[in-house]
């Protein structure tokens, strides 16, 4: 079975590739009190990411990294959110020009790239657990998603103007939000490093997938390939049931099993009965094909891979296609922008020319 690539490897080769100069964080800070922990502060993160990617097999990409701090205790103390996304887009848009000018200009030019989609907010109580932690707590930061708005401020939806929608679970409110999403979570400290970067990168689904409610702690971290993360030190969801590495093409299908502790503890805590992909046969020349193809699906799917016959190790693939997917083209249209602006089309592929194909 292929080795996964290390995540300081698939930042660096997608920004070698798409011609990107900078990636990491934006961090403000909206706290006041106490420069010497905030200097502690902004040493830890800068140390911490700077050790990691020195270990990794891409140190390279140590060079690439901007940790950017914003200070302005007459503008920023104890500043909303909504304030500060209105600042951190007002930057985005202009900063991803002046730090990649390799870049040709697009309409989209800052989809999926982390560092101009989320940004980081310290208050005080995000910098005492990271200065002055105690063995019961985790040291965290609060991210925040840019372009979040609350459903109320949403574009009118079908879906989301069932009754019913609105009758689900009202939350005590955070920043005046009742909803579960409140467009920030907390992130342990250490995830301001490679690993949690690329798992965000291009993927603005993987908001929802990490994401937990304040006060709850979101934790990511890696163990021998696989991708999990915690919140208040209990697993939630493994990366394997929702995606495989994405930048591997060669990994051998393999699903873990609902015995596995941490995808029984999710179905419970989450009130799941069900788990399981919705498969649609959209071929019938050979019947006998179809039972073995659902035999293999099935013994792959209730067994571990060592309990598996030899030929089940070969590589095979499906088609993994997104439900809510539609092609970049329509939203540049609906923006009023011209097809020619486009940064690059491929070999059409059920008539569509662009990278993504859904």
């Amino acid at each position: 079975m292929a080795s996964l690539e290390s995540s300081e490897r698939s930042i660096l080769d997608y920004m070698n590739q798409n011609n990107y100069d900078k990636w990491g964080w934006v961090i403000y800070r909206c706290t006041y009190n106490d420069d010497e922990a905030w200097t502690r502060f902004k040493n830890t993160v800068d140390h911490q990411t700077r050790q990691s990617i020195a270990k990794s097999k891409a140190p390279e990409l140590g060079n690439k990294l901007e940790l950017t701090f914003i200070e302005n205790r007459g503008t920023l103390d104890n500043a909303p959110k909504d304030q500060l996304r209105a600042h951190f887009n007002t930057w985005a848009a202009k900063a991803v020009h002046a730090e990649n000018p390799r870049r040709p200009r697009t309409p989209y030019e800052i989809y999926g790239i982390p560092r101009y989609n989320y940004f980081v907010h310290v208050d005080e109580g995000a910098l005492q657990s990271v200065v002055y932690p105690d063995l019961h707590s985790i040291g965290y930061v609060n991210l925040v998603k840019a372009d979040w708005k609350p459903i109320s401020e949403q574009p009118a939806d079908d879906e989301l103007c069932d009754d019913d929608y609105f009758e689900e679970e009202q939350y005590e409110p955070i920043d005046g939000c009742c909803e579960e999403d409140v467009g920030w979570m907390r992130l342990a400290v250490e995830n301001l490093g490679a690993g949690f970067y690329d798992s965000m990168f291009c993927l603005d689904d993987m908001w929802h997938v990490f994401y937990e409610r304040p006060p709850e702690v979101v934790l990511h971290y890696f163990n021998q390939g696989r991708s999990f993360w915690t919140a208040a030190s209990k697993y939630q969801v493994p990366s394997s049931l929702l995606f495989t590495r994405l930048y591997n093409e060669e990994l051998a299908i393999s699903s873990p099993s609902p015995s596995d502790s941490v995808v029984s503890q999710h179905l419970r805590w989450h009130k799941y009965d069900k788990w399981g992909w919705v498969i649609y046969r959209c071929t019938y020349n050979d019947d006998e094909a179809w039972s073995r193809f659902k035999d293999i699906l099935n013994w792959q799917s209730r067994r571990s891979l060592s309990e598996q016959p030899p030929e089940f190790h070969e590589r095979g693939y499906v088609n993994l296609v997104k439900a809510n997917w539609a092609p970049m083209s329509q939203s540049l249209l609906a923006a009023g922008h011209s097809l020619e602006d486009l940064d690059e089309t491929y070999e059409p592929i059920e008539g569509c020319s662009e990278e993504d194909v859904g």
